[in-house]
């Protein structure tokens, strides 16, 4: 088997560990038993769909919509990314239309089309840390390089050291609030901060995006409020899906949504 160079670098590093931690639980699992292992690799939920998303699943087999399973236009059905619009519409109070939504096959390949389109060799991405490993595999994918900020102790946003790693390469900030692997929800505070360090940046004549991996937004066990980035800056892409919120990994479905 040939293998390209690349991806003997990445073998060599050892990367990927999340999914090889994934399959050791699967096999420990068995070893085991289910009910002796807890799996913290990946967020996989333990508990399945909502049973109106199952009913709705076995109503459209049994009565498929004609043309159901062939090719789509690239962003997806237009009437289902106008119905997300109007979610976001009413999330945000903004006008959002389906051409501002794009459907993806999950958050994973949201982020890596939306890097593939804005990234030019050398472009670097902020990612604070601590950050979901893939990250930085999704960047390198396309020519881009990583760049890794520490966090406070809290896990909050550090905007002095964001602003300090800040170059004339800088084309984005990656962040994940709800965050994982710390759970930290990333306070409105420092959003406007961040959004407002970008605003002087556009100044000097630099625009510099907010990607934000939203996978877990609904998942805030607390009373405090996630921070809706979309009022706070006017450069945001948004990309999501339904592997948490839903319980529904397996199924692949995400979008991504620009302002």
């Amino acid at each position: 088997m040939v293998v390209s160079r690349k991806m003997m670098s990445l073998i060599r590093a050892q990367e990927g560990w999340t999914r090889k931690m994934f399959e050791a639980a699967i096999q420990m699992k068995k070893d085991y038993g289910a009910e002796n292992v807890y799996d913290f690799s990946l967020g996989n939920p333990d508990v399945e769909p909502p049973p109106k998303v199952e009913e709705k699943l076995l109503e459209l087999v049994a009565h498929p919509a004609p043309g159901m399973h062939r090719y789509m236009p690239n962003p997806g059905y237009e009437d289902v990314r106008g119905q997300i619009a109007d979610y976001l519409n009413v999330r945000t109070g903004l006008p959002f239309t389906s051409h501002h939504v794009f459907m993806t096959v999950g958050c994973a390949g949201g982020l890596n089309i939306v890097l593939k389109s804005m990234l030019n060799r050398g472009d670097e991405v902020i990612i604070p840390n601590p950050f979901f490993w893939e990250f930085k595999n999704y960047v390198e994918n396309f020519g881009g390089v990583a760049k890794f900020v520490e966090t406070k102790p809290d896990f909050q946003l550090d905007i002095r050291k964001i602003k300090a790693a800040l170059s004339s390469r800088t084309k984005a900030i990656l962040i994940n609030s709800p965050n994982n692997p710390t759970g930290a929800v990333y306070d409105e505070e420092s959003l406007k901060e961040l959004a407002n360090l970008f605003y002087k940046e556009r100044k000097k004549g630099r625009e510099i995006f907010i990607l934000s991996d939203d996978a877990y937004r609904k998942l805030v066990y607390s009373d405090g409020k996630l921070p809706e980035l979309f009022t706070v800056y006017d450069l945001v892409i948004s990309v999501t899906s339904h592997s948490k919120d839903l319980a529904l990994p397996g199924e692949r479905i995400g979008y991504f949504a620009t302002g």
